[in-house]
């Protein structure tokens, strides 16, 4: 039996850049996660400690990257810790992986290793954010006093409703209906929609 085995040395072969293929809030809107089409050198040119949480500024750009964490799961799985309070990251948001950060992943040791120098970065590419699979759905909850008496204000507080992932909503729809022929309600509806803040006071006068 005469078997013809082709030795191929790691030196002749080159491996086209990975590609990222998507940036994806995750449920609760804290995290997002960014995905590679193939296993990734995680960033080690600019990444010194790529197996533990990093900065994100060092890889990407978005609105507060540099007040964000980042850290790999996998050589193809980067998870994006944002601080909701500081970041505008949203759906549609531009999400850039520098130039020079990301190569493919070397699979071999020894001398050959020296041929993975010869790899392609990844070019600056430039990804939507898209929307979580299953987001949060906004729950209102407004609290009242039970009773108020006719000569002062009623305070109407939302505060404690949730659904926001830690951000300032982005609208807020009030209508208010009232029994009667002046049209009060209309009134008080204009003013919480112009006003509105965590918490609006219904002047006594209405």
């Amino acid at each position: 039996l005469n078997t013809t085995v082709n030795v191929v040395s790691a030196r002749t072969i080159l491996i086209r850049p990975v590609v990222a293929t998507t940036a994806r809030l995750a449920d609760d809107g804290n995290t997002f996660r960014m995905f590679f089409d193939d296993p990734t050198d995680r960033g080690v040119y600019v990444v010194s400690n790529y197996w533990e949480a990093f900065n994100c500024s060092l890889l990407l750009r978005f609105p507060s990257a540099a007040l964000s964490e980042c850290k790999w799961t996998s050589s193809t799985e980067l998870v994006i810790s944002v601080d909701p309070a500081e970041s505008s990251v949203l759906p549609g948001t531009n999400v850039t992986l520098k130039p020079f950060t990301i190569k493919p992943a070397c699979p071999f040791i020894g001398n050959d290793a020296n041929a993975c120098g010869a790899y392609t970065f990844t070019p600056l590419t430039m990804l939507l954010m898209e929307p979580p699979l299953n987001p949060l759905v906004p729950r209102a909850r407004i609290t009242a006093p039970s009773v108020a008496s006719q000569c002062t204000d009623l305070e109407l507080d939302y505060s404690a409703s949730s659904g926001a992932a830690g951000r300032q909503w982005q609208t807020i729809d009030w209508y208010v209906y009232c029994d009667d022929k002046y049209g009060h309600g209309d009134l008080v509806s204009a003013d919480m929609q112009t006003y509105f803040y965590n918490q609006f006071g219904i002047p006594n006068p209405y």
